[in-house]
């Protein structure tokens, strides 16, 4: 395809030249984050939380405001600037409403509290010349910039979807590599994919005309497991978190047809031997690779590699592999590199998945 031809497929959009921003290749996304009630916005709302979450950084104060281009967030080709301005003001009108209830029911206690700081006069929550800029409410720092313990999913793949719920799945089944299967309740994973119990504007539940719960979407649990998954299961073909879904049944005896109390994802990716799953993060990841290669020449089984490598994160396999550098060019060197080095990988992978457990209650 010629240059001409490629400018033509570009979205139109004013040229910033104070605007400069990088997004990490990795999103770390709090825990809390993810095992959130969420509600349904559309695809371009996701994309705009997924993008500011993918320029935080682990460590320091969290920024006072954000800005994304409208053209990472608009993956369309050939979009006239009205339609630009009209998606981006269905986005910026979708997040003002997004909101977190904290809810203490002993202590009859509930605190609100909006995603967005609207209050700012400089740098304020708006859209203007092709670019978002994002004011997060500040009451809610800790939950968003607690990063010690995250789901891991890579932001390209992830801002390729144009699926809300495969968006969603992606963020929680990230959760779940170590392990290769999640169940969840079916409750809790309604709540999850922004089906769960509908409540009106005094925070009661809405009810059916025969008296049942009323959700969001979905009222049937089979429907809803069908619905939720059916453009997850095409698009996570052929990557680490492609699934195999089934629900779970309670069990009982005589007639009729037992409840669904559950749905359980199975990763097929898990089911691969280990030296199949680091050929395969390796072609992806040249760095993934070129640390494998280091931790392979200390004597680290690739069994180790793939269960540990992704829970104790790059910069601590980095810091070990200098650990183990420095120790053995001391008076007091390594005898047994095999043994030593899987040693001290083993310990620091259940380590960091004890703690990651831990701060979210996970049970895997």
């Amino acid at each position: 395809m010629n240059e001409k031809n490629n400018n033509n497929r570009q979205l139109v959009l004013p040229l910033i030249s104070d605007c400069e921003i990088e997004y990490k290749e990795i999103v770390k996304q709090n825990w809390k984050f993810t095992f959130s009630r969420q509600y349904l916005t559309s695809v371009n709302t996701k994309r705009v939380i997924g993008l500011i979450i993918a320029q935080m950084k682990e460590e320091g104060e969290m920024r006072d405001f954000y800005q994304v281009r409208a053209a990472d967030i608009i993956r369309k080709t050939d979009v006239a600037k009205e339609e630009v301005y009209r998606t981006m003001r269905e986005t910026i009108f979708e997040l003002v409403n997004v909101a977190f209830f904290f809810e203490d029911a002993k202590n009859h206690e509930i605190i609100p509290r909006h995603l967005l700081d609207t209050t700012r006069f400089e740098n304020p929550a708006s859209y203007k010349n092709g670019v978002l800029t994002v004011a997060l409410n500040p009451t809610l720092r800790d939950i968003i910039m607690q990063l010690a313990h995250y789901s891991q999913f890579e932001l390209d793949s992830y801002m390729n979807f144009s699926s809300w719920y495969s968006m969603r799945l992606w963020e929680l089944l990230s959760a779940f590599k170590d392990t290769g299967w999640w169940y969840s309740p079916i409750e809790e994973y309604r709540e999850l994919m922004g089906c769960g119990i509908a409540y009106d504007n005094k925070g009661n539940q809405r009810k059916e005309k025969d008296g049942s719960v009323k959700y969001m979407k979905y009222q049937n649990n089979s429907m809803m497991i069908k619905k939720t998954t059916a453009e997850p299961i095409i698009d996570f073909v052929g990557s680490d978190l492609e699934f195999v879904v089934n629900p779970v049944y309670e069990e009982r005896s005589g007639r009729g047809r037992p409840r669904i109390i559950g749905v359980r994802f199975d990763l097929v990716f898990h089911q691969l031997s280990a030296i199949e799953k680091i050929e395969y993060w390796s072609a992806k990841n040249e760095k993934f690779a070129k640390a494998v290669a280091r931790l392979q020449a200390w004597g680290v089984s690739n069994e180790n590699i793939v269960k540990y490598t992704h829970a104790i994160g790059r910069e601590r396999v980095n810091q070990l592999l200098y650990s183990w550098q420095m120790k053995n060019t001391s008076k007091d060197p390594i005898g047994n590199k095999l043994v030593y080095c899987n040693k001290a990988f083993v310990a620091e992978g259940k380590k960091a998945i004890e703690a990651r457990n831990k701060a979210t209650g996970a049970t895997k």
